[in-house]
């Protein structure tokens, strides 16, 4: 068998925006705090999304403006009372707008106060401290937000997982919880406990050997994926 991570316990980052990648910061294997920069990307959907905030900014800034003068009118008698009203519903509506597109440009990772005019940056972070344990993105590159495959796997790796493969003749000494001892071709002389998590209902039709999924407590990171 092997080392491999717990697929319980990580988190798969995909791209919520199609675009060109400008720069990939992080290796297979590195360590990440969240919120850490993974890679950025030149993205017109980012662009469109901060031209619509800054029109609603500008809708609204004209609306309240508007609304400040209906008020000095109003109190001076010059204008109705409907008048006002009319300028107080349009600057709520302006309102409303603004920030309902400071929500989509926020949920997509963009920022209101971007250096570059366009606003086409678009920032991948790390949605959790952890192990760059996939990737599958490259400078370069030339993204769409729909693609299924994602571009990073975090895991923390405090926890991994042992996949044995046990004979059809030991399927019967195998039971979920059993106690296990590992060992691996990088630590042979070291012993590794954990418990049997999950057995496989179906056997490889190749080997005719059954997969169990051991779970093994791993705090100071020794135990590698991949590892035999």
């Amino acid at each position: 068998g092997k080392i491999s991570f717990n697929e319980d316990n990580v988190v798969k980052v995909f791209p919520q925006v199609s675009g060109h990648v400008g720069d990939v910061k992080v290796s297979l294997g590195d360590f990440v705090q969240k919120g850490q920069l993974l890679a950025t990307i030149r993205s017109s959907d980012m662009a469109n999304y901060f031209n619509e905030y800054k029109s609603a900014q500008s809708e609204l800034d004209i609306a309240k403006k508007n609304m400040e003068v209906a008020a000095d009118m109003h109190n001076s008698g010059v204008s109705s009372e409907k008048d006002y009203l009319t300028a107080q519903s349009e600057y709520r509506k302006a309102l409303a707008e603004f920030n309902k597109v400071s929500e989509v440009l926020k949920i997509y990772g963009g920022s209101t106060a971007m250096n570059d005019s366009t606003g086409s940056g678009y920032k991948i972070k790390a949605p959790i401290s952890g192990f760059i344990v996939e990737k599958n993105v490259n400078t370069g590159m030339e993204l769409r937000a729909d693609d299924a495959n994602n571009l990073f796997t975090i895991s923390d790796l405090k926890e991994v997982w042992a996949t044995a493969n046990v004979y059809e003749t030991d399927i019967s000494k195998i039971k979920p919880g059993s106690n296990a001892e590992i060992t691996t071709l990088t630590y042979p002389d070291k012993k590794f406990s954990g418990k049997v998590e999950r057995i496989s209902n179906i056997l490889n039709p190749e080997t005719n050997v059954m997969a169990v999924k051991i779970r093994l407590s791993n705090p100071d990171y020794t135990l590698k994926p991949g590892m035999f």
